[in-house]
């Protein structure tokens, strides 16, 4: 099959950018340049061939990438061996543990898998840990929770970190979306058992309702800290346009189902949206759907979450954001800077099949 390997989130020239049609032929090879030139946050890789790539990254074509800096560093976090990352996503098995593709079959994709593990456990001493988390899985939303009830201290999100820490009880992360995440297990006695945990269908409770189990087993010592400040982040210009996008797909039950933004399907050979250069714009994006969830990403840019529904974002979507989940109904307002490299990129709904169907633009930026 061909691929395209595209760096989520990344800040990277059109020609390794990894959009749809520039892939890679079976036997053939393509060298691709990084500059890491933005701030430290988690990415990750996967395919972006279209019409394939739903099928490919269900099949394991990803992988985390970290870009680090020194502001960061500085800041005392739990790092090294204490600084994990946690790749989730579900799948369907067959009587022989293979996987099972089918487009859009989410129904099925009842086995929850951390980092390639079903259901693993991950033995952690008494101090902070700082996890990673990125939601691979090709349609899952997670809103994940400990089993004691217990808060995360969200400490970043998509673009790197937050300006100040966010301790909530849940956490809301659609597929391509990352949330950076510290848990202190100073708190429980050697021995306990903790569950992190999924409370969102579709599928059996018992199946998708865990995600993994730690296992406090040995104290250690903790010079780490969370500082009450982590960052600032930059004040972005006013805006000098808008823009409106609206998701849509079949929802009927039909085998062939078509998914849209503004009422049309991917097509390589049309530019849907050209932006000077150096410009901040509000794009609008609305989800027509009354069932279907869908989420939307930009390439090359990081945006800020303006308003969810008219009202402000919450503290998990204050900071930098690529990805971002526009539920049934809802619609999002995100500002948009354009001051990085020229060329032609593509935007869409992350969900992997959605996309495939065809739920995707093209932005030239000129």
């Amino acid at each position: 099959m061909p691929v395209s390997v595209h760096l989520h989130g990344a800040d990277v020239p059109m020609d390794s950018d990894g959009s749809p049609m520039d892939t890679i032929a079976p036997g053939a090879s393509k060298v691709y340049t990084y500059p890491n030139n933005q701030r430290a946050t988690t990415l990750w890789t996967h395919d972006h061939a279209h019409h394939v790539e739903s099928e490919n990254v269900y099949r394991g074509l990803s992988s985390v990438y970290v870009i680090n800096d020194d502001a960061e560093q500085a800041l005392g976090l739990p790092s090294g061996a204490y600084d994990v990352p946690l790749v989730i996503r579900d799948g369907r098995y067959d009587e022989n543990g293979q996987l099972v593709y089918v487009m859009d079959d989410f129904m099925n994709r009842t086995t929850i898998t951390v980092n390639g593990s079903p259901w693993p456990y991950f033995r952690v001493a008494a101090r902070k840990y700082r996890f990673r988390i990125v939601n691979s899985a090709n349609v899952r939303f997670l809103l994940l929770n400990l089993s004691d009830g217990s808060a995360f201290t969200q400490i970043g999100s998509d673009g790197g970190l937050l300006e100040r820490p966010n301790v909530t009880p849940v956490l809301a992360v659609s597929p391509g979306e990352r949330a950076d995440v510290v848990i202190d297990f100073s708190r429980y006695p050697v021995g306990t058992q903790l569950v992190l945990q999924n409370a969102l269908g579709p599928g059996p409770a018992d199946q998708v309702g865990k995600v993994m189990r730690f296992d406090v087993v040995r104290t250690a010592a903790d010079g780490s800290t969370v500082p009450d400040r982590l960052t600032t982040l930059p004040t972005p210009p006013p805006a000098t346009a808008n823009r409106s996008f609206e998701l849509r797909m079949d929802e009927d039950g039909r085998p062939d189902p078509r998914a849209t933004i503004n009422g049309q399907t991917y097509d390589p050979a049309r530019i849907d949206v050209r932006i000077p250069w150096g410009s901040t714009e509000v794009w609008t994006v609305s989800n027509t759907n009354t069932r279907a969830p869908h989420n939307f990403h930009l390439h090359l840019v990081q945006f800020r979450v303006l308003e969810r529904n008219g009202t402000p974002p919450a503290a998990a979507e204050a900071g930098l954001k690529d990805t971002v989940q526009v539920l049934a109904g809802e619609t999002v307002k995100l500002l948009v800077t354009f001051n990085s490299y020229r060329g032609v990129f593509p935007y869409h709904c992350h969900m992997f099949d959605h996309g495939a169907m065809g739920m995707m633009g093209q932005m030239e930026i000129y």
